[in-house]
């Protein structure tokens, strides 16, 4: 159902292009990247729950670009991720005190932005990282029950169990996706109970048009990552997963946290 789910989103965005940015396209095996982000992210600054954070995680997808502008024009501590772990400290943080111009700020959104003004972060240095109050993704589908699909790859979910290892997000993290509002899916294609343990859902949905909070939030993924089912070859795939060869992992299973791999 979750791959029939993504292909029939986004052949159906794909046939209407009308929502789409040119680029990256075709939108296949992607977040897609969307015509008013810049809505979306201004609806989203406008909630007591973003102005009330401090620290705000948000993903690398390009359609959340004008939202990480925002987040740091707002003065928030910004943090964001390399996009496929390919680079150990994948991880990076971004402060609005460095950023002196508004040249400074539109390049600070970009993944090069990152590596310029941001520090990366040790995820295996257990004061390194501070608490998230909000943590906001894309979505290639999402439900008004807070069930969401990413792009198949669980990277989304590998962020949040690296995360959760740490203590620096848990179930009263507040969860956000940006998505089109041809994204946003009947039930009956996302139900509750399509859902595993490790899949992150929502607590908020924000398009360029609308706010939607999901009414009966479900619970998020408490299982972190496990050390002992980290092959070889995935820990050469995500090198950012090497932590776990190390003395965090005694750290980690001090927490009882270790459950499943996400």
């Amino acid at each position: 159902m979750k791959n029939w789910t993504r292909e029939w989103i986004w052949n159906s965005l794909e046939n209407d292009d009308s929502s789409l940015c040119l680029f990256p396209r075709p939108v296949f095996g992607k977040v897609p990247h969307f015509l008013n982000t810049l809505d979306a992210a201004r609806l989203l600054t406008g909630l007591r729950e973003f102005k009330n954070a401090n620290v705000i995680r948000v993903g690398s997808s390009m359609c959340l670009m004008s939202l990480r502008e925002l987040v740091l024009r707002k003065k928030k501590l910004l943090y964001s991720n390399v996009r496929d772990h390919l680079n150990r400290d994948y991880l990076y943080c971004i402060k609005s005190k460095d950023l002196k111009s508004n040249k400074d700020f539109e390049i600070a959104k970009t993944k090069r932005g990152l590596f310029i003004y941001g520090k990366p972060l040790k995820i295996g240095l257990k004061n390194s990282i501070e608490k998230i109050n909000m943590f906001v993704v894309g979505s290639v589908a999402v439900c008004r029950n807070g069930v969401r699909l990413g792009d198949g790859k669980g990277l989304v979910d590998l962020d949040w169990g690296m995360l959760y290892d740490v203590g620096v997000v848990d179930n009263n993290t507040i969860v956000v996706t940006l998505v089109t509002d041809d994204q946003i899916v009947r039930d009956d294609l996302l139900p509750s109970w399509v859902r595993n343990e490790r899949d992150l859902t929502v607590d908020i949905i924000v398009t360029p048009t609308k706010v939607l909070h999901v009414d009966q939030k479900l619970k998020k993924p408490c299982c972190g990552i496990l050390p002992s089912l980290l092959t070889d070859e995935i820990k050469e795939t995500f090198p950012s997963l090497r932590i776990y060869d190390s003395d965090f992992t005694t750290f980690i299973a001090s927490r009882g946290s270790l459950k499943a791999l996400t």
